[in-house]
């Protein structure tokens, strides 16, 4: 009896085992340090590679990507440090020996960018009342660089204090299409300082804008947050001629520029209001100079007939959007220029939507492009060589860095740029 159930549990992990590999062996990819196997659907033709696991080696669980010179990765743990190391090449993995840390006093960032040889980043920590300001790093813009040209980075200066933090805080940059300018980006609970309001592109006389007293939400979430909520600016590349781009949003994550040199972010949604008559969901938002979007706390959202506050360019459903990334610049068939990727963080999606001119603006299809269970996804870059790099984590979650790339073949007649619209966009700006 005992040979029989030893040869009964042999085989039965034998044909478990043969079915698990069959069932994973184009979706999936196992895990080599004992957490939860990812099931992934991938693209056709497309490759994707885990380059390294962050969680294994205790450097947390990033949130934020950059790519700077010599194909340096720049990445931060959401409540830690900033990391950096170098882009491996195809069909290698990044060495834990490889991965450092800035020896600086900073970190805790939504978002990084490299620009003008320097690393910005949007800081998103409380500050704390009991400490001078110089003596720490709460949230705000920041600019580091090389002060001292011994190729390593080591001075620290603050361009924007701001106050508000967490999840609905400071979060990302993008650099404009004439490299000329910084664009940054922040979720409803950060307060607009003074010196933007000196200088907006839309009026700054905004307030909650309802005859009627909003029903507010009863578990009192965001219930002392007012207009205009989340917001859009602009600067150079020293931190200054700061320029209030855009406003009423909740909270969009990020900020990418289509091929046209448009710029789009994707908000978030209010999702204990499904449901509700004001529920507006996850969506896509053409980031105009001087548009309001009409984020007002409660039941006291603008609706999209409002001729003062501008639609959606498209509506997902309930989700929780983190990063947004333009195709112009990836490897990948042309039928993916067009438009862009979004990344939603609560179900392991990632979007591409591809934009059909109309008017001065756009609509846009849309269309599932990688997914995985549990991917939890937090940023995404296109790297120099052309492939998307993407990270997962995120509240402490299990962090993982991945790179996809297109290995078909590329006909770039495939989907020429649609110009249509272009002269009314012309006269926009």
């Amino acid at each position: 009896m005992k040979g029989f159930f030893s040869i009964s549990i042999n085989i039965f992990c034998v044909v478990f085992g043969c079915l698990l590999i069959s069932c994973n062996k184009t979706k999936s990819e196992g895990d080599k340090n004992g957490t939860s196997e990812v099931q992934f659907n991938l693209p056709e033709n497309f490759i994707l590679e885990e380059l390294y696991h962050i969680s294994a080696n205790k450097q947390g669980s990033w949130v934020a990507l950059a790519e700077g010179d010599d194909k340096t990765i720049y990445a931060c743990d959401q409540r830690g440090k900033i990391y950096y190391f170098k882009m491996p090449e195809i069909g290698d993995i990044v060495q834990t020996a490889n991965v450092d840390s800035l020896n600086l006093d900073i970190g805790e960032a939504h978002g990084l960018l490299w620009a003008f040889n320097s690393l910005y980043v949007a800081v998103n920590k409380n500050w704390d009342d009991a400490i001078a300001d110089e003596s720490q790093r709460g949230s705000g813009v920041y600019r580091i660089t090389d002060s001292n040209g011994d190729g390593r980075l080591n001075d620290v200066r603050m361009l924007l204090k701001l106050e508000g933090a967490g999840e609905h805080g400071p979060h990302s940059f993008v650099l404009s299409p004439d490299g000329e300018s910084i664009y940054f980006i922040a979720g409803n609970h950060v307060i607009i300082p003074e010196s933007l309001k000196n200088n907006s592109r839309l009026p700054t006389n905004w307030g909650e804008d309802n005859l009627f007293t909003p029903y507010l939400d009863a578990r009192g979430h965001a219930t002392e947050i007012k207009a205009p909520g989340g917001w859009v600016a602009k600067f150079d590349s020293n931190g200054e001629n700061w320029e209030l781009i855009s406003a009423g949003y909740r909270n969009p994550f990020d900020l990418a520029f289509n091929r046209d040199g448009e710029l789009f972010t994707y908000d978030a949604d209010m999702e204990w209001d499904i449901g509700m008559p004001w529920y507006r969901p996850t969506r896509i938002c053409h980031v105009t100079p001087g548009s309001e979007y009409g984020w007002r706390t409660g039941s006291g959202k603008w609706p999209d007939y409002y001729p003062d506050n501008l639609p959606a360019v498209h509506n997902l459903e309930q989700g929780s959007p983190t990063a947004i990334l333009a195709g112009s610049n990836l490897k990948i068939p042309s039928k993916y220029k067009n438009g862009l990727f979004i990344m939603d963080w609560s179900f392991g999606t990632i979007y591409y939507a591809n934009l059909i001119p109309k008017g001065s603006s756009y609509s846009a299809t849309r269309e599932e492009f990688l997914s995985g269970t549990p991917l939890p996804l937090t940023d995404m870059i296109a790297g120099s060589d052309g492939n998307l790099y993407f990270a997962t984590g995120g509240r402490s979650l299990d962090s993982h860095l991945y790179r996809l790339s297109y290995d078909g073949d590329i006909i770039e007649s495939e989907n020429r740029p649609d110009d249509s619209g272009k002269e009314l966009r012309d006269h926009r700006h």
